[in-house]
């Protein structure tokens, strides 16, 4: 089991054209943690609009 707290927080997701996104979202900070970062569905993605592009590497978001 990985010790860790869990944080309701703003995140901003800026944006190359147009306006940067401000979400609230859950966020798991753990000092054991050695994996990647990721973003999870639940408690931030469920929270915005948003579709990847893998041709062109974009990930498009606004609000709901």
């Amino acid at each position: 089991m990985i010790q860790g707290a869990l944080y309701r927080e703003v995140l901003r997701i800026p944006a190359d054209e147009g306006e940067p996104l401000d979400v609230e979202a859950s966020v798991f900070l753990s000092p054991d943690w050695r994996g990647p970062n990721f973003i999870g569905y639940q408690g931030l993605l469920q929270r915005i609009r948003f579709t990847v592009d893998p041709e062109v590497n974009l990930f498009y978001f606004g609000r709901i």
